[in-house]
């Protein structure tokens, strides 16, 4: 059975298999994820440089995005790893929210603004620990095949016992990925 985070790691890391489009009864068919779209700006960094400023290597490769015709009128999402998306909440570590009534400690950026844009920030479990992709939201969409949205198709019934088929099969839609950025 596929799960819901099975599309989500498909969408972001996937691979598309050529040679076998199809797909066979022991095998599924592929796709090509987010990351292997995004081939124009990509930013590589050390991990300690990252760590040390978050905002130059966010502006940097937004401003690169910007320069290929990215827009600010975007709705954007900065998609970090685990370990970047800590480096991105840390950049608020000098504004803690404590409170003598609530017995909580937070630190954490939710949204990200830059001289280029607004952006929120979403941690991406499917993501190496070390990566961020720069994406706005309305140039991909995941997208059904013709006629192969998700479906229930029975499979019969025997007593009380009912058994049915959950069938769909779907695509990601990328436009203009040169003006979306991946830092590494």
């Amino acid at each position: 059975t596929r799960r819901s985070s099975d599309l989500e790691k498909e969408v972001i890391r996937g691979k598309l298999n050529t040679a076998n489009s199809l797909a066979t009864t022991s095998t599924t068919r592929t796709m090509q994820g987010l990351r292997a779209f995004i081939t124009t700006i990509n930013s590589t960094v050390t991990a300690s440089s990252f760590t040390a400023n978050p905002h130059l290597y966010l502006g940097d490769a937004w401003q690169n995005v910007y320069d290929q015709g990215g827009s600010s009128n975007e709705t954007w999402c900065v998609l970090a790893g685990p370990t970047r998306y800590r480096d991105i909440s840390n950049l608020n570590d000098t504004k803690i929210e404590d409170t003598s009534n609530i017995e909580s400690f937070k630190r954490v950026v939710r949204r990200y603004t830059g001289p280029f844009g607004s952006a929120e920030v979403i941690l991406a479990r499917t993501l190496p620990n070390n990566e961020v992709l720069l994406v706005p939201r309305e140039r991909v969409k995941v997208v059904p095949l013709q006629g192969r949205s998700f479906g229930v198709q029975e499979m019969g019934i025997i007593g009380d016992n009912r058994k049915a088929l959950l069938t769909g099969e779907y695509t990601l839609e990328v436009h203009h990925a040169n003006a979306m950025a991946r830092i590494v």
